[in-house]
């Protein structure tokens, strides 16, 4: 059952599957292969404007396997959907721009056995740009004057990420449900719709392939309520879609002045690492004064533009008082110790946090908004060294910050999991180093 939905993948199998695999394959072709070709070409010039260079052993390990599974799932779609030649669309599907044009194409398209053949597609596809000039527009609007009108945090805000999917899918399917389409196909035309405003979020330079990434998990379930409510408000309410449209709307824009009247308040998150050192803590702490020499990361949201840690430099000997800089791959974030004890414990408040990450466009540009800036406050860190038996040090990394994303629990998954993974470099590296200065070659 499984295999032959992939080779026979119907409406909702493909809406599920196949378009985020569009948008994915299409993001790695544009923004990284292409544009390394054409810096290749254009030298300097080009690679002045379109930051294209990549790992090329991360790039083909993606790519490869995203374009397998891709073509096999368009090969059988277009079959499905009755087209004579559907080689002819597992090669656009490889193209530049036209891969998300075919992908939508096939997303919309009835079942050849269809029981609901009588939809007019090409109406319903009509219908469906009306949504998704809505979103687009209202994004727009929001990203334009969220730095002067609003303090919604660029697009992750409850308006954005949480209303605006749900009424977008909630119109889309009630669209769909108005045409004649079942649940089911309904449910695959929102994700059509969906995945066509990611598409444009992309390729308009108004999001990053990372953030969209991590928003799609949470709004593909937002949007999937959001669906099933249009749908029953159509077949259940029988309610103009008109209707629908206006009080989805409306409601989004009284959710943004709510916002702007009472912005949320930021979630205080505190993040802890230890790892065990082969060594005591007077040479754990001697490599606390300056870190450098971290090694290349293979972590892959680091290498997609994330930040994360180079060196660290203390002025001077250190002391309370004394100044602290961390340089990471997005600039530097200036510190100030307030707590130092020699082989028991450093501590430092933050001055400045830098941008969270380098967002890299489907086109290669690193793009700069909103939420990159004002989303993510570092408070306070250090490092805690405890004494353990036979001269070895149990070396704890904690940090405290604000985060100002909405919902906060769904983005403070990510930012915890990414704030270990900064401890996790610092840590392994300080223990490598303090591990060889105890050697006793050494």
């Amino acid at each position: 059952m499984f295999f032959r939905s992939l080779t026979q993948p119907s409406r909702l199998t493909y809406n599920f599957l196949g378009l985020p695999l569009v948008a994915f394959s299409q993001s790695l072709i544009l923004f990284r292969l292409l544009g390394q070709a054409l810096a290749q070409t254009l030298g300097d010039w080009w690679g002045t404007f379109w930051n294209s260079g990549y790992d090329p052993v991360v790039l083909w390990s993606f790519l490869i396997p995203t374009l397998a599974l891709l073509f096999l799932l368009t090969y059988g779609r277009a079959r499905r959907v009755g087209w004579d030649k559907p080689w002819l669309f597992v090669f656009l599907s490889a193209l530049p721009f036209v891969g998300i044009g075919s992908g939508l194409w096939l997303g919309v398209s009835n079942d050849r056995e269809a029981t609901d053949a009588q939809v007019d597609t090409y109406s319903l596809a009509g219908k469906l740009i009306a949504p998704i000039a809505g979103c687009w527009l209202v994004l727009l609007l929001l990203s334009s004057l969220g730095d002067h009108v609003f303090k919604l945090q660029g697009f992750l805000s409850i308006t954005t990420f949480i209303l605006l999917p749900f009424v977008t899918a909630g119109i889309a399917a009630h669209l769909a449900a108005e045409a004649g389409l079942k649940y089911g196909p309904a449910i695959g035309a929102t994700i059509t719709t969906l995945t066509a405003v990611l598409c444009i979020l992309g390729l308009a330079l108004m999001e990053g392939l990372v953030c969209i990434i991590m928003a799609m998990p949470f709004g593909l379930i937002i949007g999937f309520c959001g669906a099933t409510l249009g749908y029953w408000i159509a077949k259940k309410l029988r309610t103009p879609s008109r209707h629908v449209q206006a009080v989805g709307w409306l409601s989004i824009v009284l959710c943004a002045f709510t916002e702007e009247i009472s912005p949320p308040e930021p979630y205080l998150g505190e993040v802890s690492t230890s790892i065990l050192i082969q060594a005591p803590p007077e040479k754990v702490w001697a490599e606390l004064h300056n870190i450098h020499h971290l090694p290349t990361t293979n972590n892959l949201l680091f290498q997609l533009g994330v930040a994360y840690p180079l060196e660290t430099i203390t002025e001077g000997q250190g002391g309370i008082g004394a100044h602290r800089l961390c340089r990471l791959s997005t600039g530097d974030m200036p510190e100030i110790i307030n707590v130092w004890r020699p082989n028991e414990a450093l501590r430092f408040d933050v001055l400045e946090t830098p941008a969270t990450m380098k967002e890299a466009a489907f086109f290669g540009q690193s793009i700069d908004t909103a939420h990159l800036h004002n989303t993510y406050k570092g408070l306070e860190g250090g490092f805690l060294l405890i004494p353990q038996p036979n001269h070895q040090t149990l070396l704890v990394g904690d940090s405290r910050y604000l985060l100002s994303l909405a919902p906060s629990p769904y983005w403070n998954l990510w930012t915890t999991y990414i704030v270990h993974s900064v401890h996790q470099r610092v840590l392994e590296h300080i223990k490598v180093q303090a591990e060889k200065a105890n050697s006793p070659a050494r």
